[in-house]
């Protein structure tokens, strides 16, 4: 059962501020971003206008534009948190979907990836599923470390506003240049290219890496 706090943005406690707070508005009828990485327990500032709500929704109706909710987070008009502004938390890693039920939601809607904790930068065991890129830091390239039964993925990088900045076809372990990107803090999805998702990750990029 996933788990979601709301708290009063006046009384969030100064110890969760050591976390990092994200910030989800509506803008002409849009949610920015229209994708967000958080770790479990962020602090997520929502700003709310114009009768517009965050409503979860399946992935199912995500994709086809819809808006009925499937019983999870629900926050704006007509709820029990109607504020402007919420604050609120998710402790539940994983992927999830909202919309806006204000009028045609197709545009309207937003992606949360909610991931265990930061990457700490050590290959993974290669036993386990999930591909994580190293070094990281990286340089110039990064590989990912994966199972031996994911032989291509489709690899999009995400800067700290939620823009995608990069997107290519990885194949096995070989390796993937980012030399465009400037350093910084970078979220990776890593998928099959459709609905399966391999894996979200964090990554640095910084020019004193040393690279592979």
């Amino acid at each position: 059962m996933k788990q979601i706090i709301l708290l009063s943005f006046l009384l969030v406690p100064a110890t969760l501020f050591a976390q990092h707070t994200h910030r989800l508005v509506i803008e002409n009828n849009v949610f920015i971003p229209e994708f967000l990485v958080v770790e479990a327990g962020d602090p997520i500032e929502l700003q709310l206008v114009g009768g517009h709500t965050l409503t979860e929704v399946s992935s199912e109706t995500f994709r086809a534009g819809g808006a009925v909710s499937n019983g999870g987070i629900h926050i704006g008009l007509g709820t029990s948190f109607d504020a402007g502004h919420t604050t609120f938390t998710i402790r539940e890693p994983g992927e999830y979907y909202f919309v806006s039920e204000k009028g045609n939601s197709g545009s309207v809607k937003t992606r949360i990836t909610v991931l265990t904790s930061s990457n700490t930068g050590v290959a993974p065991d290669p036993d386990q599923y999930r591909p994580v890129p190293y070094p990281n830091p990286a340089d110039d390239q990064v590989r990912f470390a994966a199972h031996e039964n994911v032989d291509m993925m489709s690899v999009q990088a995400f800067d700290h506003g939620g823009r995608l900045v990069l997107q290519a076809v990885v194949r096995g372990n070989s390796p993937l240049n980012v030399l465009s990107l400037p350093p910084g803090l970078y979220t990776f999805r890593l998928t099959d290219g459709m609905s399966t998702v391999y894996g979200v990750e964090r990554l640095v990029i910084s020019r004193n890496a040393g690279g592979l």
